[in-house]
């Protein structure tokens, strides 16, 4: 699959997401489940203070997850405007900030060293 044809498919992927609504962050459900053992995973090597930033954040579930559990800066990448507007709603489900920017990973739109994560 190409770039072109990859990023139809999260778009048309994310675009379907969208008319869900998020699962509140604490529901019983098996996604919950396993974020949560993530984040259980994770907890050690998460800084204290700073920024994170997930490439390809999708829904960004688990970058929400990780605002969660620590006061961090959050960021989501993503090249699909749909993906980006999930991770915004998931934001507002999980009650956390997360700053949005559309982007492909080559070459990221950051300098060098700005995160922690």
């Amino acid at each position: 699959m190409g770039l072109d044809e990859d990023l139809k498919f999260w778009n048309e992927t994310w675009t379907v997401a969208l008319t869900a609504s998020p699962v509140s962050p604490d529901a019983p459900t098996w996604r919950n489940d396993i974020d949560r053992l993530k984040i259980e995973f994770l907890q050690q090597y998460l800084p204290k203070t700073g920024s994170v930033v997930e490439l390809g954040c999708g829904s960004a579930r688990l970058l929400a997850r990780i605002g969660r559990a620590v006061p961090l800066q959050l960021i989501g990448l993503d090249a699909s405007i749909p993906a980006l507007q999930l991770a915004e709603a998931t934001a507002t489900t999980f009650g956390v900030t997360i700053q949005r920017v559309c982007s492909d990973i080559n070459p990221l739109p950051f300098p060098d060293a700005s995160f922690a994560l």
